[in-house]
């Protein structure tokens, strides 16, 4: 599913509701702003790799003045892959956007055994590490939901968690309603 926009300095916004994608390498990606609600993400087997990781989910490319990316809530990732073979997102930063700053907020949503939930994120290049972007996460469930390493987790507050909703990404665009 490429969520993008037209342009770096157009911020497209996009509204995905009860969707279901499936894939295996970045197989959500641009840099759209884009909130995926009630939709269920599948990552896929693969008999051409020996060992994990299989891919990632999600591959945001946020133009670095876009104050939203991609935001997933009351989703579900599963998988057919073994556990842990899996990781949520990786920054994307293209060539032709070295200023993107790639944003992934991932919140009460159900996280299957698939995702790598040690090392859920990987860095797609060296100088842009998935450290260095707007990556969150709040109040997620399942097995590769849980917190093992704080630091590869980074979580919102509560009062955090407030400002990262459809209507902030949103703002006077009402698909949903």
């Amino acid at each position: 599913l490429h969520a993008d926009s037209p342009a770096l300095t157009a911020f497209a916004r996009q509204y995905y509701r009860d969707c279901y994608v499936e894939g295996d390498v970045d197989f959500v990606f641009g840099r759209a702003t884009a909130v995926y609600d009630r939709c269920h993400f599948r990552t896929l087997d693969r008999t051409d790799l020996a060992s994990a990781p299989y891919g990632f989910v999600f591959a945001p490319s946020t133009a670095g003045a876009n104050p939203r990316g991609y935001l997933v809530l009351r989703s579900r990732i599963t998988s057919t892959a073994p556990d842990a073979h899996y990781k949520l997102a990786r920054p994307w930063v293209p060539s032709s956007d070295l200023t993107a700053h790639p944003m992934l907020t991932v919140r009460d949503s159900h996280l299957g055994a698939g995702i790598d939930a040690v090392a859920p994120y990987g860095t797609m290049s060296a100088g842009f590490p998935w450290q260095d972007q707007r990556f969150a996460e709040h109040r997620n469930t399942g097995p590769g939901a849980r917190v093992t390493i704080p630091a590869n987790r980074p979580q919102l507050t509560a009062s955090e968690a407030r400002a990262h909703t459809p209507a902030a990404w949103l703002g006077d665009w009402h698909p949903h309603a």
